[in-house]
């Protein structure tokens, strides 16, 4: 009977048809996944490194503000030091070779 050749040859085709559109329903649905998964991680990583970067940065503002402080208390020490010694505050003090101020008379 060759109609029933031909129902069983096109029931073959169209179960093979079903089976590989479903494998490649599958197969996409897993690049999809896979897909938005490295979305999401490449999403924590732009979101990580703005961060890092602002963290070195106030690290390193933390650091000049603390050197910052120690060259205001080395100032003002000197300053104590200088209206202690009863020297004349209205007179500037000379500046050494190496950049920094002598307080006292002669030390340039």
């Amino acid at each position: 009977m060759p109609g029933r050749d031909e129902l069983l040859e096109n029931g073959g085709e169209l179960l093979r048809d079903l089976l590989e559109g479903s494998l490649d329903s599958l197969v996409l649905g897993l690049v999809e996944m896979l897909n938005q998964r490295l979305d999401r991680l490449l999403r924590r990583v732009e979101f990580f490194s703005p961060l890092e970067q602002r963290v070195s940065l106030r690290r390193e503002a933390v650091i000049l503000v603390k050197r910052l402080l120690v060259d205001v208390l080395v100032l003002l020490q000197g300053l104590v030091d200088l209206s202690e010694s009863g020297l004349n505050l209205g007179e500037f003090p000379s500046v050494s070779r190496d950049g920094f101020y002598a307080i006292w008379p002669g030390t340039c």
